[in-house]
């Protein structure tokens, strides 16, 4: 019997019709869950999504008309383009002759994509590239402001300096001084604002990640009267009250770890955001497990749960101290991660 596959009513999640055999090769799927009332399984639409589905029932799937309809609308729009222009060195754009042919050609990349990885070197110009991209999107008619922007402490003044000379016409607004002065600048009427990560945590809620407990005033539904609404990690804060169209996240190594509060404030911060820029030279410190995090946050459907990525995609050992080392991608799996991950 096939696997028959297909979007919902709503587009957001596909619906997996299969014999109660294949209910492991299901539960394995990233996002999988299982509807008891429907007695199906569905998992996350995503482009991801699609080559686990393929890669895991091979010649048994049977995809239904209207996910077909979805993944050729992707693979034409973004996957294809983004592909052919990630390894790009070179590239003709009369409206960003003043840029390096790299630069133009990481400009084009990141426009296509919207929610992409920009990991060159230190010094090849990656901040000029995502403020022309954002612009590249504005004049092809996408809404990019409200933007946030997350960087080194060191960098602030530096993106506001980078707006004035790749942008001069968006108003750049800096968020520093003591907690009060940081407040009311958010208040500002700004098309762009400027954070450092570790301000991230005073104006952001938490985003909730895996069994991490999330510290609740009673307003929240806490049962702890010392949790005040200043400690509570759940309370809506000056970042969660904007609607963010764009955010940037410059060295967005420093939010490998997803644990961490400041890696959940950024993801809670992010809101809904479409355009997602992530800036870095060193995207993998010590191996291939810090991508899940950024990837995460780039993409949340196409990479919604560490556990079951490490479970499909890589090749892990306890070592003599019972800790995880990490081997690597399995190789039957590499056409899978490299095919997902490369249009970002």
């Amino acid at each position: 019997m096939a696997v028959n596959v297909e979007l919902d009513e709503l587009g957001e999640r596909i619906i997996i019709n299969a014999e109660w055999r294949y209910k492991e090769l299901c539960k394995s799927l990233p996002g999988a869950k299982w509807d008891t009332k429907a007695n199906v399984w569905s998992v996350p639409t995503s482009w991801a999504t699609c080559l686990a589905l393929r890669s895991t029932f091979k010649t048994d799937l049977e995809i239904g008309p209207r996910l077909t309809t979805w993944a050729s609308d992707e693979v034409a729009n973004r996957i294809t383009p983004a592909n052919s222009l990630r390894d790009l060195e070179d590239l003709e754009d009369a409206s960003n002759a003043d840029l390096f042919p790299h630069q133009k050609a990481g400009v084009a990349f990141l426009a296509t994509a919207r929610k992409a990885l920009l990991a060159d070197e230190p010094g090849l110009g990656k901040t000029a590239q995502a403020i022309r991209a954002l612009k590249k999107l504005q004049e092809n008619g996408t809404e990019v402001f409200p933007a946030l922007i997350t960087c080194p402490n060191t960098l602030k003044k530096n993106w506001k300096r980078e707006f004035g000379k790749w942008w001069p016409d968006v108003k750049v607004t800096v968020i520093k001084g003591s907690a009060g002065q940081r407040r009311k600048q958010f208040e500002e009427d700004a098309d762009v604002f400027v954070i450092n990560w570790e301000s991230l945590r005073s104006h952001s809620r938490l985003a909730s990640y895996g069994s991490v407990a999330l510290a609740r005033c009673p307003e929240c539904g806490g049962h702890d009267d010392k949790v005040s609404e200043n400690r509570c990690e759940v309370h809506p804060r000056e970042l969660n009250n904007i609607d963010f169209k764009a955010v940037i996240a410059d060295e967005i190594h420093r939010s490998k770890e997803p644990k961490s509060k400041q890696t959940r404030a950024l993801w809670a911060a992010s809101g809904d955001a479409e355009i997602r820029f992530a800036l870095t030279g060193t995207p993998i410190a010590n191996n291939v497990l810090d991508l899940w995090s950024i990837l995460h946050w780039l993409s949340p459907t196409e990479w919604p749960s560490k556990t079951r990525w490490i479970d499909r995609m890589i090749n892990t050992m306890l070592n003599a101290f019972g800790g995880m080392m990490v081997l690597g991608v399995k190789p039957h799996m590499e056409q899978e991660f490299y095919a997902a991950i490369n249009p970002r």
